[in-house]
């Protein structure tokens, strides 16, 4: 019981294994609050989870992630985003937001956190999103695992309509756990020969791990029509369609980033926040088309070489 619901000191309270907090007083809440301990949530949700997976370092990641959440939270999908790495997340500093609540925090607390709780507990942007990362807890890092990621991830699912995570860097432990759980994979890729190439090498470790085609989403960041790297040898080289594209438009996105804020409010009618946007429906599984090969794409492979790619 506490005299007000101050963020800081439920904070406190959970760390210090409370379940439950309620308002001194509050007589309606405390019965609701011992029928939920009495009756736990089943196991399960239906939120959707979706990783942003760059295919090398420097494709524009986390700008198309934390924009992403903000359109589906925009959409009324209760959104979460969560940056998986660990050490030099860039999450909190592109939405230019702080947060006293870890990743270690929410997995040692999951058995004792509600709805409310954890509404309470998590940071949120301006746009509504709800914010996770390690933040400035790097010493408890290296006790977050395989098994701890993939069931924060299953309980996110229970409490948020969309799931979007960033900062998977390589094949590791953590990225892993991510990978299996989640419903689809963006796999970001820019039209440069080490980002095709490293595109069609996660391809081929996808399949390795058995996750099924239908999966994983190919979208060329900061797409160019005229790139000698183009759509069909991009296509042919990976071995998969592209899903989308998203514009190059490196103005608005850095005024987005250096004032913490969407795109929808920097530049709501660009053709970045419109091609972002479009990247929802994949999210969602609500019939996302990947764009369309000419039938005789496959005639000019020897593309493939000459542009080096």
């Amino acid at each position: 019981l506490g005299a007000s619901k101050d963020a800081d000191l439920i904070l406190r309270a959970l760390r210090s294994g409370a379940s439950e907090f309620v308002v001194n007083g509050d007589d309606d809440d405390l019965l609701r609050a011992i029928v939920r301990l009495s009756h736990p949530k089943a196991d399960g949700g239906s939120g959707k989870i979706a990783a942003i997976v760059p295919a090398k370092g420097g494709v524009g990641t986390t700008a198309i992630a934390t924009n992403l959440a903000g359109v589906l939270q925009a959409a009324k999908s209760r959104t979460c985003l969560v940056d998986l790495d660990l050490h030099f997340g860039d999450v909190l500093s592109f939405l230019d937001i702080s947060s006293a609540y870890s990743i270690s925090d929410l997995i040692g607390n999951m058995r004792r956190l509600d709805a409310e709780l954890l509404d309470s507990s998590l940071t949120k942007h301006a746009s509504g999103v709800s914010v996770l990362s390690q933040s400035h807890r790097l010493d408890e890092a290296e006790h977050i695992n395989l098994e701890s990621i993939s069931s924060m991830l299953a309980f996110l699912r229970q409490h948020f309509d969309a799931i979007i995570v960033d900062g998977i860097r390589g094949f590791t432990e953590v990225s892993l756990a991510a990978l299996d759980v989640c419903d689809n994979i963006l796999l970001i890729c820019t039209q440069d020969v080490p980002s095709v190439r490293n595109a069609r090498r996660c391809i081929e470790i996808f399949n390795q791990l058995g996750y099924a085609t239908e999966k994983t989403h190919v979208v060329l960041n900061r797409y160019t029509k005229r790139s000698q790297i183009d759509l069909t040898v991009v296509e042919e080289t990976i071995g998969l369609p592209v899903a989308a594209t998203v514009a190059n438009d490196f103005p608005s996105i850095i005024r987005s980033v250096n004032t913490g804020v969407m795109l929808s409010e920097v530049a709501p009618r660009s053709k970045l926040a419109e091609d972002i946007a479009a990247l929802a429906a994949i999210v969602r599984g609500d019939g996302a088309k990947p764009r369309k090969r000419g039938l005789l794409s496959g005639l000019f492979s020897g593309k493939v070489e000459a542009h080096g790619a």
